[in-house]
């Protein structure tokens, strides 16, 4: 099974993506090729139950992709170039895992009840949309969320409570979307067509009270604790500035007033 995104990440006009994916083919382990038949949704069948595939091959239209993209009034405006990068790095990581099918773009609390999350500043209500969860044969779930700027993430972001949105994800695909268990959380970088260092299993941290948080368990009583903060910071008016280390952005409108801006 050959199972592509449902849509450009970056379109807010949702985008579909297979209408730019053309010329799919495959082969078996020898060399031999394969029927190839369209499901529905972003979806290939290639081959027989069981069959081993040895090569899958398939061409995406980039031309017109960044083209139609850019002239559509209800997406974001693509940079010429970007397209084909995205493609790629979309397209090998889903190559790797053809054997554990995808749930793309599940939204959560977008109609209906809104995830619940309890924290020590009470009941949270969350929505959005998850990019993608893999589940495999054991019932074990994998979060991704595709991120296409971000260089640094890495596993102190999530300690310091910086990069809490692949844990809320994780949260909601196994207990309110009730998609299986959760094992895996990772951000995929676009640009480097590879995972980021921030990984939820991986996660060892101690905080500065002497708490443990260790793997997916750990990383979602941390998300509870920082988001509960957060949120009685909020409802306190607390929202003391914290420059970011290497200094401040030069464009950041508040650097004429505040006293504690640094200048990278």
């Amino acid at each position: 099974m050959l199972v592509m995104p449902r849509a450009i990440p970056m379109g807010y006009g949702q985008q579909p993506y297979d209408r730019f994916v053309i010329d799919v083919e495959g082969e078996d382990d020898g060399g031999r090729p394969v029927v190839v038949a369209r499901e529905d949704g972003p979806r290939w069948r290639l081959g027989a139950e069981g069959q081993a595939l040895g090569r899958i091959r398939y061409r995406v239209d980039v031309a017109r992709m960044e083209r139609e993209i850019q002239s559509a009034s209800d997406s974001s405006r693509a940079r010429l170039g970007y397209l084909s990068l995205l493609g790629y790095s979309v397209f090998a990581f889903i190559e790797g895992a053809e054997d554990r099918p995808a749930r793309l773009e599940a939204q959560f609390g977008m109609e209906g009840d809104p995830l619940r999350l309890e924290t020590e500043a009470g009941e949270i209500l969350l929505h959005g949309v998850i990019d993608r969860v893999d589940v495999d044969a054991l019932g074990q779930l994998r979060v991704i969320d595709y991120k296409t700027g971000s260089s640094r993430l890495e596993m102190r972001d999530l300690e310091e409570g910086r990069r809490l949105q692949i844990t809320v994800y994780g949260l909601a695909a196994e207990g309110m979307l009730k998609l299986g268990r959760l094992t895996e959380g990772v951000y995929w970088k676009i640009r480097q067509a590879g995972p980021s260092a921030l990984k939820l299993e991986a996660l060892n941290y101690v905080s500065e009270a002497g708490k443990h948080y260790a793997g997916v368990n750990g990383a979602a009583d941390l998300v509870r604790d920082y988001i509960g903060n957060y949120v009685a910071g909020i409802r306190e008016g607390d929202f003391r500035p914290r420059p970011p280390e290497g200094g401040c952005p030069a464009y950041c409108p508040a650097r004429l007033f505040c006293w504690r801006y640094q200048p990278a």
